[in-house]
């Protein structure tokens, strides 16, 4: 079974998608370069969508770092850009984290200007990025859609170009720091998660009347039936209860998983579907989604150069971590998390 999170975002530009992605996810989940206020419009909220208002005055100061401060105009225009992607920036208890999500691109972005650092792509970058992201949101909601929620938030295309600037510059900072690792190296620690498999498997689940025993023996039942000669996939479509067997349009696959990177699947899933033979049906696996029968179909080994981009966005990832964990925490000098204005 593979690992899956809750993608809430629209895709808006690939050259800081990476960067956008772990941000986004990873919270719910000043001067220089920090984006100000414009003020709230006193539009109609649109249907669906409600801006966001705090209880404290624009320009009372809710964070001061080494070098500049966030006044609560900057972060509530902040949180209302970010409900064009992801809904939970309204929910209160998220807001500390934000903050600091905030701050932190704010000193990634104001780093990257000092170091005259530019996203790989050139200088033209970010904009390219934010109108890329802003079609997407018309795709979306169509033209008078996306005007009413821009309105119902209070934002504006300058604004939203500005905060995607600020992951552009963030991102083209980590980017640098990401170039001075050792991507051979990471490459060869781990190259087994980029093997490409093929798989199919009969998930048999524990609970909701069936003992954990229970389910190991109707497992190995199903994998001796298939060792002598049954139709895999057919016993796959039959006794999975593998909710990705069966497709959309309600048809069953045969419990086929293909070219799935192993470092995708569950640990115990992963060291079967990497040691067991080409075409042999193994013993049951027990992992927290009950019993797997496991037949590899292929693997396929990835050399480095396939996967290249894909390191060096990782140690990026790992890069922004650290910053969030060690860095912020050593600059950020005051905090005060706003409240949400009285209705």
């Amino acid at each position: 079974m593979k690992n899956t999170s809750a993608d809430r975002v629209r895709r808006f530009g690939a050259g800081i998608v990476a960067l956008f992605l772990v941000v986004a996810l990873g919270a719910c989940g000043g001067k220089g370069s920090a984006p100000k206020s414009e003020g709230p419009a006193q539009e109609e909220a649109a249907p669906g969508v409600k801006r966001i208002e705090l209880a404290e005055a624009p320009d009372a100061v809710v964070a001061r770092y080494d070098g500049g401060v966030v006044t609560a105009g900057d972060f509530q225009e902040y949180l209302n850009f970010r409900q064009l992607f992801d809904p939970l920036s309204a929910d209160q208890t998220f807001w500390g984290t934000l903050l600091d999500e905030y701050v932190g691109l704010t000193l990634l972005a104001e780093r990257a200007d000092a170091g005259g650092v530019v996203p790989a792509s050139g200088p033209e970058a970010p904009k390219e990025a934010a109108q890329s992201f802003i079609r997407s949101l018309k795709d979306h909601l169509g033209e008078k859609g996306y005007a009413d929620e821009l309105k119902a938030l209070g934002l504006t295309e300058a604004a939203i170009e500005r905060y995607i600037g600020l992951f552009a510059k963030a991102d083209a900072y980590l980017a640098r720091e990401a170039g001075r690792t050792d991507l051979k190296a990471r490459y060869e620690a781990q190259k087994d998660d980029y093997t490409l498999t093929t798989v199919r498997h009969i998930l048999i689940r524990v609970g909701e009347g069936r003992s954990d025993a229970e389910a190991k023996k109707l497992a190995a039942e199903l994998a001796e039936r298939a060792r002598k000669g049954e139709d895999f996939a057919g016993l796959a479509d039959r006794y999975s209860e593998d909710p990705g067997n069966t497709n959309p349009d309600g048809s069953k696959n045969g419990g086929l998983y293909a070219d799935v990177p192993a470092g995708q699947w569950v640990e115990p899933f992963k060291r079967a579907v990497l040691s067991q033979p080409i075409g042999a049906v193994g013993d049951p696996v027990k992992t927290d989604y009950g019993y797997h029968v496991i037949r590899v179909e292929k693997r396929t080994p990835q050399p480095f150069e396939a996967v290249k981009e894909e390191l060096a966005a990782q140690a990026a990832q790992e890069a922004y971590r650290h910053f969030m964990d060690v860095e912020l925490k050593q600059v950020l000098k005051e905090r005060h998390v706003p409240t949400p204005k009285a209705s």
